[in-house]
């Protein structure tokens, strides 16, 4: 907007890494991207750029997938079709994978009105476990002699 109305424009980067996901990281042999890596708000950035240079953005769904210990895991599907590539890669947790995004179907939708009494229960309820507690009572393998580690 300021370059439109034809205002001399300086950006000073104080990170010695330009923007959000122009830089990566290393390490363990692991690559991890610096900043977020997709719009939440399309509409919002779909409008900004517009107003920028006047154009008509198209803006693409990206599938984002992990590769990592000779498994490639999409991370950005839907929930049903997360529960179908899940169930594909570990057929012996289907159950556990479709109870896992159960719940996160109720956490998500508890979280859209928060101040309703049993949403604010399960909110609190789900707060008080760890990631790591969850997960042992619901997937039988943890990926080391069927254990979850830290």
């Amino acid at each position: 907007m300021l370059v439109k109305a034809r205002l001399r424009v300086l950006i000073v980067e104080r990170s010695p890494h330009p923007g959000g996901t122009a830089y990566v990281y290393h390490r363990k042999g692991f690559t991890f991207p610096m900043g977020p890596l997709g719009f939440s708000t399309p509409r919002l950035v779909r409008e900004t750029l517009k107003t920028m240079d006047g154009g008509d953005l198209r803006l693409l769904p990206v599938q984002y997938r992990i590769k990592a210990f000779g498994l490639e895991i999409p991370v950005s599907l839907t929930f049903p079709k997360m529960i179908e590539e899940l169930t594909e890669l570990f057929p012996e947790e289907g159950q556990s994978v479709r109870q896992f995004f159960k719940d996160m179907e109720e956490i998500v939708s508890a979280m859209q009105l928060p101040d309703n009494h049993s949403n604010r229960s399960l909110l609190e309820e789900t707060s008080k476990k760890s990631a790591l507690e969850y997960l042992s009572g619901l997937v039988k393998d943890g990926g080391s002699g069927g254990s979850w580690e830290v």
